[in-house]
């Protein structure tokens, strides 16, 4: 279940980036910190980049020296195995979250801003289009990549152009180059730094009253008081998750301190004294009733990092 260690000496890898980058780079670092689930075990080396320049040069630096490596954002959207990550973490995040608006309706953003952030400050220009995203607590990078919705909206039908890290450099992609589908993209592994919206302007207020309701409604329907990563399973094709894990009577179900949400049935909350390892085993649990009583095996919307899948 755990992935094998992998041959580098984290040590000298973390000296070189530092030296290099004059980053601060930290060894052993426990992703509990860096998750909302709030479990994980160390990452051997974990980094936060302030520019494209510090990303650039710490992942060349971190490929040149054989070490597998994982971009994160606010890790929402994350579980780490409790023994942690034999490779290197790079996390955008506040640091890697500038924006500005670049014409009358376009705005741009770095990967790491935070969606509700983003939302407000689109709210605060007057632009409408992006009032769904202001519950979501990610970032823009992974929620590009994973095309993340709310409300019948999608991130991905309001991104006009992004920008990512390719062998050469920043490479520009056009809207007609992405593809977008459900809790998916065409962007494989490549890093996002950065994307482009065009948005329709209105009223601030209005924006506003839009946000507060979709506020509402999530305050409403889901667990948000504990730590949890979201939904945990995808939708499959003419389904909803949370009603077949609720029809097969699983809401309330536990595995150490994690529980199937009795709010929400496609959220797992850890109530305060999870492991990783409750957490997976309640969510391959959940995948085996579900399909024991249906046929339909549930596929995780959530990354996992640090386990090795069978």
């Amino acid at each position: 279940m755990v992935n094998h260690h992998s041959q580098f000496d984290k040590l000298a890898v973390a000296d070189k980036l530092e030296d290099a980058l004059g980053l601060t780079v930290k060894v052993g670092e426990p992703m509990n910190l860096h998750t909302s689930f709030r479990v994980g075990g160390p990452a051997d080396i974990y980094l936060e980049p302030t520019t494209v320049a510090e990303l650039q040069g710490a992942l060349a630096l971190i490929s040149a020296e054989g070490v597998p490596y994982r971009v994160i954002g606010n890790g929402t959207n994350l579980l780490v195995a409790d023994e942690g990550y034999r490779g290197a973490i790079v996390r955008l995040g506040p640091r890697f979250a500038k924006w500005s608006r670049e014409s009358t309706n376009q705005i741009w953003a770095e990967a790491g801003i935070p969606l509700p952030v983003l939302a407000k400050r689109a709210a605060n220009e007057g632009l409408s289009g992006l009032e769904f995203v202001s519950g979501i607590p990610g970032t823009l990078g992974g929620a590009i990549h994973m095309n993340a919705g709310a409300w019948g909206s999608t991130i991905g039908e309001k991104v006009s152009r992004i920008w990512v890290l390719g062998d050469q450099g920043v490479e520009k992609l056009e809207k007609e180059m992405l593809s977008f589908g459900y809790r998916q993209s065409n962007l494989g592994d490549k890093v996002i730094v950065a994307a482009e919206f065009v948005l329709a302007e209105a009223s601030s207020a209005e924006i506003q009253e839009r946000m507060q309701e979709y506020l509402k409604r999530r305050q409403d329907t889901q667990p948000l008081g504990l730590p949890s990563a979201g939904s945990v399973f995808r939708n499959p094709e003419g389904y909803k998750s949370a009603k077949l894990i609720d029809e097969a009577g699983l809401k309330g179900l536990s595995i150490g301190g994690a529980q199937v949400s009795p709010i929400h049935a496609n959220f797992i909350v850890n109530l305060g004294y999870a492991t990783a390892s409750d957490i997976y085993r309640l969510i391959t649990e959940v995948q085996a009733i579900v399909e024991r009583e249906t046929g339909i095996l549930l596929q995780p919307e959530i990354e996992l990092i640090g386990f090795s899948t069978p």
